[in-house]
């Protein structure tokens, strides 16, 4: 495993967030290896790229006999993890401004496309959030573009047709959200007394334990004084709820992508997510399935990554298995 760093390029595209500092890790099976798949990975909202450690070591033993698996990448999101510290002067500067997963897929977008991704065969795996931006790092797709799926798990996909009318009800649910987002603790005395914190209190009580110590270990930022805080502000975290039109432009490129480019779309059982009700999960299904695999995860809910990351892995496995890693539909399509 080693860290990486990547600095969004200051093109014309990316103006509004050239030189935001993108945190990754790679994790990589066998050199020998360049016919198997690179999986790059995008967390959710108030995660971090390490959250996807156990659900990625579970695919790599299930791959350890095979070429299935080339590498595994995962990302921070800009405003999170390791990178929240990076680009803090940034974010600060931009009062109030978030970066959207719009943003966060333009950065992916410009990953892909450069000479590090050369020779690799990618497929794309994003849960909520992002879910939405490794779709939009779909933009760019084209005939000769090394991506050969698209796996998003508890997308927060709606159509504004869907979403419209119940406006009021939704921002109500999201702004409760906001709210306890930024009035929720965010700093303790030492990382044991955090680890105590979120070991009894929910949603965290929930999570698989390897999920919670991860979360102490990487998603706490240790400070001078030997207490911690979290890396990621509530700030942005809290602004991040409130990026509707985002989550619009990722679901209307998910309706093109989805088209021409493999993809499958994750639930967990539950409906427990503020931002998808029932209605509208269901109506996702509904509107893509003639184009997209449909998988449910039975007693988890949009928190699957975090509670179940060894049977979310099990799906991802049951679906890259059968990816062709050199099919493309036509393009013509789009």
């Amino acid at each position: 495993m080693r860290h990486f760093v990547f600095t969004a390029p200051t093109t014309l595209n990316l103006k509004a967030i050239a030189g935001f500092k993108m945190t990754a890790k790679q994790y990589s099976m066998s050199q020998s290896n360049v016919q198997g798949f690179t999986l790059l990975f995008a967390h959710g909202l108030g995660a971090h790229k390490e959250q996807w450690e156990p659900t990625i070591q579970y695919l790599f033993k299930g791959a350890i006999n095979s070429n299935l698996i080339r590498e595994a990448w995962s990302f921070d999101w800009p405003s999170h993890g390791d990178a929240a510290i990076l680009n803090q002067d940034i974010l600060n500067a931009q009062e109030g401004r978030t970066v959207s997963i719009c943003d966060w897929g333009s950065i992916i977008d410009a990953f892909i496309n450069s000479t590090i991704m050369i020779g690799h065969r990618i497929i794309l795996i994003g849960h909520s959030g992002g879910g939405g931006a490794v779709t939009m790092a779909t933009e760019s797709f084209h005939k000769s573009s090394p991506v050969r799926a698209l796996i998003v798990i508890e997308p927060n996909m709606a159509t504004e047709e869907i979403w419209n009318p119940h406006w009021e009800d939704r921002m109500i649910a999201l702004n409760l959200c906001v709210g306890g987002t930024l009035t929720r603790r965010d700093s303790w005395p030492s990382k044991d007394q955090a680890y105590n914190y979120f070991n009894h209190r929910m949603p965290w009580k929930r999570w698989d334990i390897r999920m919670l110590r991860i979360l102490t270990e990487f998603g706490l930022e240790e400070l001078p004084s030997r207490s911690c805080r979290l890396k990621c502000s509530k700030v942005q975290e809290a602004a991040g709820f409130v990026e509707i039109q985002s989550y619009f432009a990722a679901t209307r490129q998910f309706s093109r992508i989805c088209r021409v480019l493999p993809s499958h779309i994750i639930w967990g059982e539950n409906y427990d997510n503020p931002f998808i009700p029932k209605f509208m999960k269901e109506f996702t299904s509904k509107l893509y399935e003639q184009y997209v695999s449909t998988t449910i995860i039975q007693s988890t809910g949009h928190m699957v990554l975090q509670e179940q990351p060894d049977k979310l892995a099990q799906r991802i496995e049951d679906i890259i298995t059968k990816i062709n890693p050199g099919t493309y539909q036509q393009l013509s399509k789009l």
